[in-house]
């Protein structure tokens, strides 16, 4: 059972190259959501593309950098352990040739794969994301790549879903939401539903919810949110909104 709790979380400063090293490589990076002139966009989910997944392998004393929509994406860096940053060398970010069968996927490819490769000249800092969570099995962590011209890629190192549920059990609509929207499920009983920002705070809470039950975030901000649903036996979900 995994649990996905934000209960605390906040941006660091990492003093040390190789505490920077650490956390980049040993862990596995799922796009949350991707910034481009103020714009934000989430990655498509469909049976083409499950997720959009960055890695940070360390090999040989190089770390290459490797994600993918449909195509690959990649290109060798460098640290910079005074900036947190890093740098693809001599600006080369290689992408291969394959087709999307999904339009979604080939459009929202163009956006994520040119966000590296336009800025590839210049480095990205990196914001480290640490979410405290009592109940977690394992070190929730986040990270906000940023390029010079401000865009940025928020990742998180798990996926935004639970072994206890699945996605046809729970349905959230609309997404994007204007003024309120509807959790539908199938489970008869009664559930949690927490409202976070990207940053971790807690926006709103709904308790004994039922099906098709209606949640006004009429006074939210435009943005991204997430959406954490339990039931009474800590089975949890999540899942992302944005507020128009």
């Amino acid at each position: 059972m995994k649990y996905i709790t934000f209960l605390v979380l906040f941006f660091a400063s990492i003093n040390s190259n190789a505490q920077l090293q650490e956390i980049l490589t040993q862990n596995d990076w799922y796009l949350s959501s991707l910034t481009i002139d103020g714009e934000v966009y989430m990655p498509p989910v469909n049976l083409e593309l499950a997720y959009v997944q960055l890695n940070f392998n360390d090999t040989n004393s190089e770390i290459t950098f490797e994600t993918q929509v449909c195509n690959y994406g990649i290109g060798y860096i460098t640290l910079d352990e005074n900036n947190n940053a890093f740098s693809f060398i001599d600006g080369e970010f290689i992408i291969s040739l394959i087709e999307c069968s999904f339009q979604e996927n080939s459009l929202f490819e163009g956006q994520y794969l040119g966000f590296y490769f336009i800025n590839a000249s210049n480095p990205f800092n990196v914001n480290i994301i640490w979410i405290d969570d009592p109940y977690a099995t394992e070190e929730l962590l986040g990270i906000e790549v940023i390029s010079a011209n401000g865009d940025s890629a928020l990742y998180h190192n798990w996926l935004l879903s639970t072994e206890d549920f699945t996605t046809s059990d729970f349905k959230i609509v609309p997404n994007p939401v204007t003024d309120s929207f509807y959790i539908s499920f199938t489970a008869n009983k009664n559930m949690t539903a927490l409202i976070y920002d990207i940053t971790g705070k807690l926006i709103l809470t709904r308790n004994d919810l039922e099906s098709k039950s209606s949640v006004n975030i009429e006074n939210i901000k435009a943005g991204i949110y997430f959406v954490h649903i339990s039931d009474e036996q800590g089975n949890t979900w999540v899942e992302r909104i944005i507020k128009k």
